[in-house]
């Protein structure tokens, strides 16, 4: 079989150029970070750059570009390779959220968080929804934990104004 994968290494410099050429394009606002900046003494050198974004609610997504690509937004994060392949999944990702066609689904049960995933269908079910929470947290003590207590399922878009949250009931989430 045939990899027609392009691992090309995209260097931070040239993500940065075209991820800001990309955004201003589509005419959001950003601002751009070095490790010299408060609060980012967490990137690796001087090379390393985060690009910060806040919607109107004031959620924030960054995109961390240092040794591997990093998306952050809500309780979500995402790596990406730095190669060529695997960076266009991090732009179509990243267009996709700001576009609001995938959104965050968070499980929280008793206020603790159990799981995030990126998700591409805003119109699911309550039993696609349970469905779901099922294949993520597959493992007895996370099920038994949802079947005690329920869960609240949080559904964060980039437009905040889509956002909504489904409640499971103790025992709903067998």
């Amino acid at each position: 079989m045939e990899d027609n994968k392009d691992y090309r290494e995209i260097s931070i410099q040239e993500a940065v150029s075209d991820l800001t050429n990309l955004l201003s394009e589509k005419g959001l606002d950003y601002t751009v970070h070095t490790q010299n900046d408060e609060g980012y003494d967490y990137l690796d050198d001087e090379e390393c750059r985060s690009i910060n974004m806040v919607n109107k609610s004031g959620d924030e997504l960054f995109i961390d570009l240092q040794g591997e690509f990093t998306i952050f937004f809500q309780e979500w994060h995402e790596h990406y390779y730095t190669e060529k392949w695997d960076y266009d999944k991090l732009k179509n990702d990243l267009l996709d959220l700001l576009s609001n066609k995938l959104f965050v689904f968070t499980v929280m049960c008793n206020n603790e968080w159990m799981c995030s995933v990126l998700v591409r269908d805003s119109q699911i079910s309550k039993e696609e929804v349970k469905q779901k929470v099922r294949k993520y947290l597959n493992h007895p003590e996370f099920r038994n934990k949802l079947k005690i207590n329920g869960a609240d399922i949080c559904f964060k878009f980039w437009d905040d104004k889509l956002n909504k949250k489904i409640i499971f009931k103790p025992g709903e989430i067998k």
